[in-house]
């Protein structure tokens, strides 16, 4: 059975603060998530325990999981 979490429990599921996750939602780097009918926003807890698995590193020199960027590309900068 899918459990539905609410902005809230899904912050303190992942130990970061509330804010910290709308910024992340925001962005583009932070969990999937869902808006029923143009609802409130839910995590799936598979969803969170999946984002923290895929961030998960051995060491400072493993790459990084690409993430996908939003917004507006930058402009090249003139030589």
């Amino acid at each position: 059975m899918t459990k539905w979490l609410t902005v809230e429990e899904a912050a303190e599921y992942l130990r970061i603060s509330v804010s910290t996750l709308n910024k992340l939602r925001s962005t583009g780097g932070g969990p999937r998530y869902s808006k029923p009918n143009g609802g409130r926003v839910l995590y799936k807890e598979v969803d969170l325990d999946e984002w923290v698995r895929d961030g998960t590193r051995a060491s400072t020199f493993d790459a990084p999981t690409p993430r996908r960027k939003r917004g507006r590309p930058r402009k090249p900068v003139a030589a």
